[in-house]
């Protein structure tokens, strides 16, 4: 079972002794200390007005942060606290010892909690078509980060795009050999595409599955159709639709 990355943030109380306690317990917990703004050795700084957008930043940033309330904090802007909070209700005046004591078992049970689905990093698996150092047209994977968007829907940064293309192809299609122009991204919408590299190797794409398409022709050389670029045909029986995006 994977667990969270983890990082202490705590709330409230004047900066030095948010420091010295946040020392504390991250020396307890054996986690490191987050710096925010102002810095902070020894914990994150959220100003009391605007708590609840810096906590849901460094929820964002960090999943596996640790949220500790102490007295002074401008609880307003809170919903009820998250299994992995902490939030201490002792006095204000209480000596940073004891103020330890008592949050560390409950930090101690929220560092054991799995990591969630909606706050495991994710990613999208980008399928691309590129012309190797040999001249000759490969497959690879590359994993675009998705950190915009929201723990239910997460997106990629914006892509730049230079224009949609449709394209159906009957049944019984099939191409020579032959370089991408521009680089493009290439989605199935419909039928099923199959890909034909130099090697022999071929790659099927179905509804739904993509590729960047990058084997462009080396620089300075002459076209080689025993060498560069790939081949498509249609498979099955319907014909073949494709979306282009110029990247």
């Amino acid at each position: 079972m994977r667990y969270a990355p983890l990082h202490l943030g705590l709330v409230g109380a004047d900066a030095p002794a948010r420091r010295a306690l946040a020392q504390l317990l991250a020396d307890a917990l054996g986690l490191p200390c987050v710096e925010g703004p102002p810095p902070l050795s020894g914990g994150v700084s959220l100003q009391p007005l605007d708590l609840r957008a810096q906590r849901d930043q460094l929820r964002r940033e960090r999943p596996g942060l640790l949220l500790v309330r102490l007295p002074g904090a401008a609880m307003a802007p809170f919903e009820e606290p998250g299994a992995d909070e902490a939030v201490y209700t002792g006095a204000a005046g209480t000596d940073l010892a004891r103020q330890a004591g008592a949050l560390l078992p409950r930090l101690r049970r929220a560092a054991a909690i799995p990591m969630s689905q909606e706050s495991a990093p994710m990613h999208f698996t980008k399928v691309v078509l590129y012309t190797a150092e040999d001249g000759r047209a490969r497959f690879r994977e590359e994993a675009v980060p998705l950190t915009e968007g929201k723990p239910q829907a997460r997106l990629s940064p914006l892509m730049p795009g230079g224009g949609l293309q449709l394209r159906m192809s009957p049944v019984g299609f099939r191409s020579d050999f032959h370089c991408t122009e521009h680089p493009q991204w290439l989605f199935v919408l419909g039928g099923q595409m199959q890909i034909g590299l130099q090697d022999g190797s071929t790659r099927l794409f179905k509804p739904g599955d993509h590729f960047f398409s990058a084997d462009t022709l080396p620089p300075g050389a002459s076209f080689d159709p025993q060498l560069h670029g790939h081949n498509s045909r249609q498979v099955g029986d319907e014909p073949l639709v494709t979306a282009f995006v110029r990247a």
